[in-house]
């Protein structure tokens, strides 16, 4: 899946814990080995997109035939709730609020030539990681646009 290929990688490659310092006295739990599901595990919404790119150069198609299925889920809350924050932006008058919906109804649009372009490039990945790599500087850029928008509407 690939959720759990993207996060098990970050914690294999920050020590097993996740990017989280232990000391002699805590254990860091074991990585989950690569045939059990991981737990537990959470991913920032740069890591997907940033491991899709990854893949794509390594020339594993792995992540890229799950990324258009998998996309879904975000680009549909993404829409979701920037829909939800746009129109409560307009019926309470609230124009930072509005703007915020469209901020956050930008990170959807993202979503779609991101995945598209995996779902396409899936046979060629090294012929497309460039392609990625821009879409997936667009969807950061957007949900860093998305957030700064919604902190400053509070």
């Amino acid at each position: 899946m690939l959720v759990r290929h993207a996060c098990v990688s970050r914690a294999r490659s920050s020590g097993g814990n996740g990017g989280r310092s232990s000391t002699s006295s805590q254990r860091a739990p074991p990585s989950p080995s690569p045939r059990s599901p991981a737990k537990n595990t959470s991913c920032s919404s740069s890591e997907i997109p940033e491991h899709l790119v990854g893949q794509a150069r390594d020339g594993d198609a792995t992540a890229l035939t799950e990324a258009y299925t998998f996309g879904w889920g975000p680009q549909a809350q993404a829409a979701l709730h920037g829909e939800l924050l746009r129109t409560l932006g307009a019926r309470w008058d609230d124009p930072a609020l509005a703007e915020a919906g469209r901020r956050v109804e930008q990170v959807a649009h993202r979503w779609t030539p991101l995945r598209v372009t995996a779902a396409h490039g899936h046979a060629e990945p090294r012929r497309h990681a460039a392609d990625l790599a821009r879409h997936a500087r667009e969807l950061h850029t957007a949900y860093a646009r998305a957030v700064a928008a919604v902190e400053e509407s509070m």
